[in-house]
């Protein structure tokens, strides 16, 4: 990477911290909805990266309410907003693959009929009953699964009910 586009990235950076800094400030619902952003109306102070979160939040709008956000860069504050509004998204994928990390040795039912499982794609319901994994982390290892596949894998062998999905025998327990 030569000097110039080091510099920029750095400086992209730099400015991408600073907005996130100052979209840390909270502000009561009134103060909100005097600029033109609807929140709920329960007292709680929201900061202004969560309610970019909400598509119905503009840029425009929060600059409005933080006035120190007119000094940032426009093109990266537009940026950090896309930012926010991943974010819950990707906060929920992180819980989803600690939850699956957990779960890892979790059995799966010999019998369970991975072609009944609308919500997995066809390719993955073949090579699924085609290598019948004893647990969620032997699914995980199989070529063409992917983290959405085990996620959905687990979330449906639990939803079927008690000692469906059970941890695997450790050979040491005594």
């Amino acid at each position: 990477m030569g000097k110039d586009r080091l510099a920029e990235l750095e400086r992209v950076e730099a400015e991408m911290a600073r907005c996130h800094y100052d979209l840390q400030a909270s502000l009561s619902p009134h103060e909100w909805v005097r600029v033109g952003v609807a929140v709920r109306n329960d007292g709680a102070r929201r900061n202004a990266f969560r309610v970019l979160a909400h598509n119905e939040a503009s840029v425009d709008r929060v600059v409005d309410a933080l006035p120190a956000l007119r000094e940032r860069d426009r093109t990266v504050l537009e940026r950090v907003a896309i930012d926010a509004r991943y974010d819950a998204y990707l906060e929920r994928q992180e819980a989803e693959i600690a939850a699956f990390r957990k779960d890892e040795s979790l059995a799966l039912p010999e019998d369970l009929d991975y072609h009944a499982m609308a919500s997995l794609s066809a390719e993955a319901r073949e090579r699924l009953a085609a290598a019948r994994p004893a647990t969620l982390g032997a699914a995980s290892r199989l070529p063409g699964i992917t983290p959405p596949v085990l996620v959905a894998l687990l979330k449906h062998v639990r939803r079927t009910g008690p000692g469906a999905a059970r941890p695997m025998p450790n050979e040491f327990d005594a």
